[in-house]
């Protein structure tokens, strides 16, 4: 069942950069709650994050807007991969997220997600190979050993350059 699962993870991610290199995936401009969308995550990461016994919390800064315009799927979407990357680098402590905003303009406003967890960081080797992953115009196929495909972050970094916004680690 897991191996399934993260062949269909692996080939979902596959398509999904294939539509956004050749710019078939629009991006929605639509009303929603960023807080909403951390609750939903809330709920899909609370269970696996137990069974490892990680403590996770999600909090929303009270200065972001209760309503904003943007791409809520591809935030969704976005934070997902954050957060399974968390889930799977660590092994005890906890993974936090908070959500912040800030003015970029009279009517623009950027929100600032981070995802912050207690697994072992990164070394500088292994630092300098996400650098080249998050740069690389053509993802790395699956390893071999464990199976992931690393198109995670890949996927992260193009759709947050369609959405105007950066990935970026603090390790």
């Amino acid at each position: 069942h897991d191996a399934g699962t993260e062949l269909l993870r692996v080939i979902n991610d596959i398509l999904e950069l294939s539509r956004l290199d050749a710019g078939k995936m629009p991006l929605e401009n639509v009303r929603f709650s960023p807080a909403e969308i951390l609750s939903d995550r809330r709920r899909q990461y609370t269970r696996p994050a137990a069974e490892k016994g990680l403590e996770l919390s999600f909090r929303v800064d009270p200065l972001v807007p209760k309503v904003v315009m943007g791409d809520p799927l591809r935030l969704s979407r976005i934070l997902g991969i954050l957060l399974d990357n968390a889930l799977r680098c660590t092994t005890d402590g906890s993974i936090s997220v908070f959500c912040s905003a800030e003015n970029i303009e009279e009517s623009s406003l950027l929100l600032r997600i981070s995802v912050k967890d207690t697994g072992p960081g990164l070394s500088p080797e292994q630092r300098r190979a996400i650098d080249r992953l998050l740069k690389a115009k053509v993802p790395p196929l699956p390893n071999k050993s464990t199976g992931k495909g690393g198109l995670g972050l890949p996927l992260c970094r193009r759709l947050l350059d369609m959405l105007g916004g950066k990935l970026e680690a603090d390790c």
